[in-house]
């Protein structure tokens, strides 16, 4: 009982201690892009879940980006997914005053600004105390390091799944469906409950329902002209980092659909059309402004028409074998194994939603994706699409120099049109 009253009071105090925060430092920012209802949705369902890990009676797990959701919510938690928190923090102004207090506690500006800007929180103590957490070992190694960093501070279990290189293989679906099993354990016994198997398999019956209506959503947008854009598509990617196994979730999902399926119907009403050059968008953005998308898509007259990150790489999963399921969703992530395994994925985007160019942005501390931009580039110059590798940060905004990038990016959309 003492334990769990000092967690619930250090909550208090961290929630306060935000406040305190956002209001010395926050800035207010209305998006440029958010014109679905969908979107505004999408933003109160993130907010409900980060505000209820503060609240004393909640069992809050920290994940990395793509450890998966559904056992958390099976299991009543609140997975809070530390990347989204650092993209959510850089929206709100509030990056550089996290950022400042790690590197005052001597963590190099050489670290990624995601983990950098985490960690500045939990030593200024205003994120939700975990009573558990979860990291992969894919996408980086910063997370890893990172994971055992905040269990150290926080006292709490920490569990890396080790996910195998070669993603074809049964026998690397059985490993890392095993190392769930072995993850669930040491959660049911931190949290001193049993994983009720019938809530799983709910679990994976809403995540089936959600990705069946995100890929329609995905299939909608290969309509021209684009139905929505890839200002507000990409940050869909936080609604994926966060709410897998949940019925807010599904809403979201469905009125996204809804939104996008009239969008598509008033086009083809109107009998719509448009030659303006489409993009591909590789990685994320930065957060803490909207002036490169929004200068790409309303300045230049470019459609940003799909985003990686958007991309559906798994199939339904069975109820009936919740690890294998889990773990299969979790290994057939495009980056898992060789950088061909990341291609085959790409590429299928390029036709199915008539691509002219390819913008990749490369945030700084991403290292061991950015490093595989060179071989996108050629083989996609074989294909003739051509592609502009734009160096930045998703979370630091200190060094961003937006008048440095026009002209380079204006040169690149006049050879994306002329290869229309």
């Amino acid at each position: 009982m003492k334990i769990a009253e000092e967690r619930n009071l250090n909550r208090r105090l961290q929630l306060k201690k935000l406040l305190e925060i956002s209001k010395e430092h926050a800035v207010q920012r209305k998006s440029p892009f958010y014109t679905l209802r969908a979107s505004h949705k999408r933003v109160n369902v993130i907010a409900n879940f980060f505000r209820k890990a503060y609240r004393e009676d909640s069992k809050v797990a920290f994940r990395s980006v793509i450890m998966p959701t559904e056992i958390f919510f099976a299991m009543d938690m609140v997975p809070v997914c530390l990347e989204a928190v650092s993209a959510m923090l850089a929206g709100s102004g509030l990056s550089p005053y996290a950022l400042n207090v790690a590197e005052q506690h001597h963590y190099s500006r050489d670290i990624c600004s995601f983990a950098r800007c985490t960690l500045g929180a939990a030593i200024d103590n205003f994120l939700p105390t975990p009573d558990f957490l979860a990291c992969t070992s894919y996408y980086c190694d910063d997370a890893g390091k990172l994971f055992y960093i905040l269990s150290k501070m926080y006292g709490k279990e920490y569990y890396l799944l080790d996910i195998p290189y070669d993603y074809k293989a049964e026998e690397s679906v059985a490993y890392l469906a095993k190392q769930i099993g072995e993850m669930t354990k040491l959660l049911e016994k931190s949290l001193g409950e049993k994983l009720d198997q019938e809530k799983l398999s709910e679990t994976i019956r809403l995540a089936n329902e959600a990705r069946d209506y995100f890929v329609k959503v995905n299939d909608l947008r290969t309509n021209i002209p684009a139905p929505i854009s890839g200002g507000e598509a990409i940050d869909y990617a936080a609604l994926l980092a966060f709410t897998w196994g949940s019925k807010e979730m599904v809403d979201v999902c469905k009125m996204l659909y809804e939104d996008v399926r009239e969008k598509v119907e008033e086009n083809n009403r109107l009998k719509k059309t448009s030659t303006r050059p489409r993009i591909l968008w590789r990685h994320l953005r930065p957060y803490y402004n909207d002036s490169l998308i929004e200068y790409i898509e309303k300045d230049l007259g470019c459609d940003i028409v799909f985003e990686e990150i958007n991309f559906i790489h798994w199939e339904d999963m069975d109820p009936r074998k919740p690890f294998e399921s889990i773990a299969r969703k979790l290994i057939l992530n495009s980056p898992v194994g060789p950088v061909e395994h990341w291609m085959k994925d790409s590429f299928s985007l390029l036709g199915k939603y008539k691509v002219n160019g390819v913008i990749s942005f490369t945030h700084w501390g991403c290292r061991q994706l950015s490093s595989t931009n060179q071989i996108f580039k050629d083989e996609l110059e074989k294909r003739g699409i051509p592609m502009l590798e734009i160096g930045g940060d998703c979370i630091d905004g200190r060094d961003y120099s937006f008048q440095q990038l026009k002209t380079r990016l204006q040169a690149f959309i006049e050879i994306v049109g002329g290869k229309k």
